[in-house]
């Protein structure tokens, strides 16, 4: 799994090989911070994307299937949601700011 810092915004990308690798990784976050994991999800089919504060940091966890372009874009939708949402950032009214933060995530998944 790579780790990388998120510019501006602050935080972390962890960037997972495989659905196997995210599901394993948020499950050692999660516990980690002395909680009890959910479920993993088995409706997806080609990405996924879960986000956590962990010791007052943002991590976005996010897997998409390698060579799949519209996995990419989707899961990078979601990332910048993820961390829209943590800051309060409202994507309607800060478009601009969404879809740079959208574009650097699609840039780095499946990298």
């Amino acid at each position: 799994m790579k780790r990388i810092h998120i510019p501006i915004y602050g935080g972390f990308l962890h960037l997972c090989g495989t659905a196997l690798e995210f599901t394993e990784a948020t499950t050692r976050a999660i516990e980690a911070q002395g909680l009890i994991p959910g479920e993993p999800s088995a409706v997806a089919a080609c990405g996924l994307t879960d986000s956590m504060i962990v010791d007052g940091v943002v991590r976005v966890y996010v897997w998409a299937e390698h060579g799949n372009t519209a996995a990419r874009c989707h899961e990078a939708v979601h990332c910048a949601q993820e961390i829209a949402e943590h800051l309060g950032m409202d994507p309607l009214r800060d478009r601009e700011a969404f879809a740079y933060l959208a574009q650097w995530f699609f840039e780095r998944i499946g990298s």
